[in-house]
């Protein structure tokens, strides 16, 4: 299920590209925050989450966490963690939207998994949320900036803390056959 339009905002923001998680190699993409919202709205399917994937990020050279050169988005991972558990990604793009920012939300291939297809883990809602950032942000500034975000959306208990692993990549979207899914750009 896709909602929203996405957004007029014409200004270029790049994003690191690579075509599985596994892969070194990676193309800084520049595009429109409009071009990556209706990008990060579109889902393929496929049987396991391992596919393309991004970095908010710039780099230089290959995909190291030293050749980061600067952030252009957060991105936050929401799963269950220990007893906190998150609220539907409906609710997130709700808090998105009161919060007053601009961003995307995005079902996680696993989202609501049962446990026999997401290595024993419950099933719960899984998810990622994509904020652009006004202005390019240094690598030192990340932990920072994930938690503000995460705390400022009510979303901090259910943060993988992953999500401020400098480098770290976010899977673009996908799902199983029939799998639930909701992606809403805000």
């Amino acid at each position: 299920h896709t909602t929203g339009q996405p957004p007029r905002d014409e200004r270029p923001l790049s994003f690191a590209l690579v075509k599985k998680a596994t892969g070194r190699k990676l193309e800084n993409a520049l595009h429109p925050w409009g071009a990556w919202c209706a990008r990060l709205t579109c889902f393929a399917i496929r049987a396991d989450k391992d596919g393309p994937g991004f970095i908010p990020a710039v780099l230089n050279g290959p995909r190291k966490a030293e050749n980061l050169e600067h952030y252009t988005a957060l991105a936050l991972d929401i799963e269950a963690q220990g007893d906190a558990m998150p609220p539907p990604p409906e609710e997130a793009a709700q808090r998105l939207q009161a919060a007053g920012l601009a961003g995307v939300v995005y079902t996680s291939h696993n989202h609501m998994a049962p446990p026999e297809l997401n290595n024993g883990k419950p099933a719960a809602p899984r998810y990622r949320v994509v904020v652009p950032l006004a202005q390019p942000m240094p690598p030192e500034h990340l932990q920072a900036n994930v938690h503000g975000l995460a705390d400022r959306l009510g979303l901090r208990d259910c943060l993988d803390p992953g999500s401020s692993d400098r480098g770290r990549l976010f899977y673009l979207p996908s799902h199983r056959e029939g799998a639930p899914h909701f992606a809403q750009a805000v």
